[in-house]
């Protein structure tokens, strides 16, 4: 059998009441609500020492897209579903942005160029 354990939090009046009706209209408890909620977070929690593949994939039927990483040990992370195009575009325009900024930053003028590790900047000849 599981164990569980039980734990708890401080919230204010107002944020309480919204939690109360919220489950009372959709028929849950709100120790339902909350495990849900715990569950679906601590699961996105990805370790640092892990390597994958962002892709990006598009739904016909829904006309949105899925971004999605492919870790390398074969698990995937669903990063955001249902994405329209118009959120697509603008992510990918603030993408283009901010890495030009940064390679202004490291002073990168060749596509083929990568930034040094800190430790080989700091090593003397």
């Amino acid at each position: 059998m599981e164990e569980l354990r039980n734990i708890s939090s401080k919230i204010p009046v107002e944020t309480y009441t919204q939690l109360r009706n919220y489950c009372e209209k959709e028929k849950i408890t709100p120790s339902h609500f909350i495990r849900a909620l715990i569950e679906k977070n601590v699961v996105r929690v990805v370790p640092l020492k892990k390597a994958g593949i962002n892709r990006i994939t598009y739904n016909k039927k829904q006309d949105n897209f899925e971004w999605i990483i492919d870790e390398d040990d074969g698990n995937q992370i669903k990063v955001a579903l249902g994405i329209n195009a118009e959120f697509l575009s603008n992510l990918i325009q603030e993408s283009i942005s901010a890495m030009a900024l940064r390679n202004d930053y490291l002073k990168k003028s060749k596509k083929s160029s990568v930034a040094f590790p800190t430790d080989i900047k700091q090593l003397r000849m």
